[in-house]
């Protein structure tokens, strides 16, 4: 709303950006990635990732971890750091499910027939 507002501002040259942002307390950046829509162009990336890491995981019956998914991107053109896929999946709710291989029951009634 107040970005919205400076732009409005900035149309009839009434305030420099500097003196708006310093009365309305937002940042500067705030201001010129609102003007330049870069918000929406995450937003839109975001979206088109968590679609095909979705896919990729839904194709693995959801086996897949961030390093087999990555894989996948990368052979499908994609290039995505580790940090940004884990906080789509975690914004996407795409949540590896594990059981481990050892239980501690299980590990404790191998140790004991190694005894």
């Amino acid at each position: 709303m107040k970005y919205a507002w400076m732009k409005e501002q900035q149309k009839h040259n009434e305030f420099h950006v500097n003196a708006m942002c310093e009365a309305l307390e937002v940042p500067r950046s705030g201001y010129y990635a609102h003007k330049s829509g870069s918000s929406m162009l995450r937003k839109t990336e975001d979206e088109r990732l968590t679609k095909l890491i979705t896919e990729s995981f839904q194709a693995s019956r959801q086996n897949y971890g961030t390093q087999r998914i990555q894989h996948d991107l990368r052979e499908w053109g994609e290039t995505v750091s580790r940090p940004m896929e884990v906080a789509v999946m975690i914004r996407s709710q795409v949540v590896l499910t594990t059981t481990p291989s050892f239980s501690p029951v299980v590990l404790k009634a191998i140790r004991t027939l190694i005894q």
